[in-house]
């Protein structure tokens, strides 16, 4: 965790250039020399943003996630969808290349269907389209389809990318996706990450009625080690239960406490 002694705290952008070739510029992660294909996409991404406004994972200075990216150009212009898994790129070292080669596959499947993509992605300059057609058949395959535009570059600010709860915003590295993904739709009044004092760990909760039910009751979906409900959380969990908070519980007056 951030912070901790001996830690290596990934909170900051690392860029440096290291002899005449490598640029090691991560994005917010330990620092790595970023392969070509990454650079390559990073900038084809960068200029797709740029004809965008009110992107849905947020403001900011855009870093890059290996998510799953699938840029997608039609008569309105580009938008963004994700395949079925994002590969991230500590993750590749232990890619199966068949499986990889499965999500290449779906990639070019989509592709199909918008054909004006690849034309557009060749004219902001990006090279590497041929990617979305070469069979993955080894780890050079998966490396270089992990850092291609195909995978590598769904925008996230820092915050929502590599974020603490401490700061209010919860980052993709640091929290299950299914919570992280709440924070980008839910309503702005509902505190869903509640810090504990006590001990700096944070806890995640979502009402259990609708709006205008009157019920403020909440359910735990998650909580960071060391919380005092963690293992009330799992003890549910592993019985198939939903842990509920009652409206009393200072955690669900804190999650509703901006709501009128």
């Amino acid at each position: 965790m951030a912070g901790t002694a001996g830690s290596t705290d990934i909170s900051q952008v690392h860029a440096m250039q290291v002899g005449e070739t490598a640029t090691v510029n991560v994005d917010g992660h330990p620092e790595r020399t970023d392969s070509p294909e990454f650079l390559h996409a990073k900038t084809a991404a960068r200029k797709i943003i740029a004809t965008l406004q009110d992107l849905f994972q947020g403001q900011g200075e855009y870093q890059m996630h290996h998510g799953g990216s699938l840029w997608l150009h039609d008569a309105r212009g580009w938008f963004l969808v994700l395949n079925e898994a994002g590969i991230e790129w500590s993750s590749q070292f232990c890619a199966d290349p068949t499986k990889i080669e499965r999500l290449r596959q779906n990639a070019e499947r989509l592709y199909a269907g918008f054909p004006d993509s690849e034309k557009q992605l060749t004219a902001l300059g990006y090279p590497d389209t041929g990617l979305l057609h070469a069979p993955v058949t080894d780890a050079t395959g998966v490396a270089k389809w992990t850092d291609s535009i195909f995978n590598s570059c769904v925008p996230l600010n820092q915050a929502f990318h590599i974020g603490f709860a401490k700061s209010g915003t919860i980052g993709e590295h640091n929290d299950p996706k299914p919570v992280t993904d709440i924070q980008h739709f839910k309503v702005d009044s509902f505190q869903l990450i509640v810090m504990d004092a006590a001990t700096g760990a944070h806890a995640a909760v979502v009402p259990v009625g609708p709006p205008g039910s009157g019920r403020s009751e909440v359910q735990v979906v998650h909580t960071s080690e060391g919380h005092p409900l963690a293992s009330q959380l799992a003890a549910a969990q592993t019985a198939d239960q939903r842990l509920i908070l009652p409206a009393d519980h200072p955690i669900a007056e804190a999650a509703f406490a901006r709501q009128t």
